[in-house]
């Protein structure tokens, strides 16, 4: 199948969105990866992109051919009702002619042409925070991903998380990754989205410009910042 056939229960997949797919996950194919999401949850608007992949699609919007980003440590998925109740019922028999293997919490693993595998780490949108991306994801090409704001406030928010900063090494090091996402978005433009387009998120912190330990919070009272 050539990649300007590849449909998604009759929308037509880019594409551009079909080789950023493919660059943000190395080794496998995009046209494969794809057909083996919608067997496993049903059809597109089952599942959305979430994460470090949605940013590699955002980026067909946002930045320009030579502005690269990290690439994503594995696939995140967020998955409505009707998906996981598709999911849940594939049997061992599909998951073999899918070649694909699972552990029990659910992750799925698909071999990579290089010999590992790519690590497809599945959510239901019942989870505390994650119904925002199947209600109201972005359509890039054909794909569900992410809206760019609310990953950009979850990752703000990362920022004062203390166990995400001790995952990461440090305050320095989650800066560091921070900075490497989102180093070539405008970020001023996205925090004003932000606030628009998303439920306010209540703890902003301003890194670049004022100490760790200063914290912007957003009084709804008088609609002002107000630093802690």
């Amino acid at each position: 199948m050539g990649l300007q056939n590849l449909h998604c229960a009759s929308v037509p997949v880019g594409l551009r969105a079909l080789r950023a797919l493919g660059k943000a996950h190395p080794g496998v194919n995009p046209e494969k990866l794809l057909a083996t999401c919608n067997q496993l949850f049903g059809e597109p608007r089952n599942y959305t992109f979430i994460g470090s992949t949605s940013l590699h699609l955002q980026a067909l919007r946002f930045l320009k051919p030579e502005q690269t980003l990290p690439l994503p440590n594995d696939l995140d998925v967020t998955v409505n009702s009707t998906g996981m109740r598709q999911f849940n019922n594939i049997g061992k028999r599909v998951m073999e002619d899918l070649q694909l293997t699972s552990d029990p919490c659910g992750i799925v693993f698909m071999p990579r042409e290089r010999g590992d595998t790519l690590k497809i780490d599945v959510t239901s949108d019942h989870e505390f925070g994650f119904a925002k991306y199947t209600q109201c994801p972005n359509s890039i090409e054909g794909m569900n991903v992410a809206q760019i704001t609310h990953t950009y406030d979850e990752d703000l928010l990362r920022l004062i998380d203390p166990l995400y900063i001790e995952l990461c090494g440090g305050l320095d090091n989650t800066k560091r990754l921070f900075n490497e996402r989102w180093q070539h978005f405008d970020q001023t433009q996205l925090r004003m989205l932000s606030m628009t387009l998303c439920p306010p998120i209540q703890a902003i912190l301003n890194f670049s410009l004022k100490p760790v330990s200063d914290v912007v919070v957003i009084n709804h009272s008088t609609g002002r910042n107000q630093v802690k």
